[in-house]
């Protein structure tokens, strides 16, 4: 998990070039590995909460840094999920890491965070239709819908979400929503300002009273 050589050799010619059939690639146990569309790289997974990219053409650890965004605590099978390769700009891959209460996305060779996505439970969810206590919307698993740009993800509360890009209408609605909105503040801003304003008014118009 430190070797950032590989068995190439220190000259990238073989020079120095070292054998090596096993390695450790994490402090703990491993939960899950996936691969790149290509097959060049190999994505692990494991109970320290880090993300390993491997080159299996040099066996080296590109030593991508995913940060601490990772969480991994439970023994059950844990898979990254790469995005298409159509579907991610040129010399870039794009992978999804389950967490229990997001999905978050990275850069696969630099690490770079690109989105997260929150998992939004609504009041009635299916465990409380269920009467239980005990399930969460952790997620489980993930997988692409062949041919759609559109991502699935389970949960351990019996839900299946559907992941889809914004598009321009979702965008259009949104910044609609935020005029409304600006201009509801806006008009609540006037309407205590006035208040302020006719209070002060009453104030220096009403009449002094005297007692003898």
């Amino acid at each position: 998990m430190e070797d950032r050589i590989g068995i190439a050799g220190y000259d990238g010619k073989g020079t120095g070039a070292r054998g090596r059939q096993r390695g450790k690639a994490h402090n703990g146990a491993v939960n899950g590995t996936t691969w790149t569309d290509d097959g060049r790289y190999l994505i692990s997974v494991g109970h320290d909460e880090r993300m390993r990219v491997f080159d299996m053409i040099t066996r080296a650890n590109t030593l991508a840094n995913f940060g601490p965004s990772l969480k991994n605590t439970h023994t059950t099978p844990l898979f990254p999920l790469l995005a298409p390769s159509h579907l991610s700009p040129m010399g870039r891959d794009v992978v999804y890491y389950p967490n229990p209460r997001d999905i978050v996305s990275f850069d696969l060779h630099t690490g770079r965070l690109l989105s997260r996505l929150r998992i939004v439970t609504p009041q009635s969810s299916v465990a409380a239709e269920s009467g239980s206590r005990n399930l969460t919307p952790r997620t489980t698993s993930l997988a692409w819908r062949a041919h759609h740009v559109e991502m699935y993800s389970a949960h351990a509360d019996g839900v299946i979400r559907c992941w889809q890009p914004r598009s321009r209408e979702d965008i259009e609605v949104d910044n609609e929503e935020k005029e409304e909105s600006g201009n509801a503040d806006a008009e609540i801003e006037r309407k205590r300002k006035r208040e302020e304003l006719d209070q002060i008014v009453r104030d220096l118009t009403k009449k002094r009273t005297t007692y003898s």
